[in-house]
């Protein structure tokens, strides 16, 4: 799942891009974000099997593990956090992409 939705957004992005669309695209990052300890380990144990498993779909996907929780605050902004996952994420107005025209 993670290959088709990274793919598919980098698709948007480029096209977005070689065609210079207007479409208010931004590129960034998601956080799903643990605050009980039991929740935490079992995301940790969810993602070690995966990478295992699929290691290129996750690499591919830049997923990754934050658990140094100042750090995690200071990019989230979320407090009393204990760890979170996150991956490239992106949005776009979709009304913008399907009628914008090139003069």
């Amino acid at each position: 799942m993670f290959t088709f939705e990274q793919q598919a957004l980098r698709s948007y992005a480029e096209i977005v891009k070689a065609e210079d669309i207007d479409c208010d695209m931004h590129i960034t990052r998601t956080f799903d974000v643990f605050f009980q300890k039991d929740d935490m380990e079992s995301s940790k144990l969810d993602y070690a099997a995966r990478k295992a498993d699929f290691p290129r779909d996750v690499i591919g996907a830049d997923i990754r593990l934050h658990t140094d929780v100042s750090t995690l605050e200071q990019m989230t902004g979320v407090k009393d956090a204990l760890m979170a996952a996150s991956w490239p994420a992106g949005h776009l107005w979709p009304y913008k992409l399907a009628v914008s025209r090139k003069a």
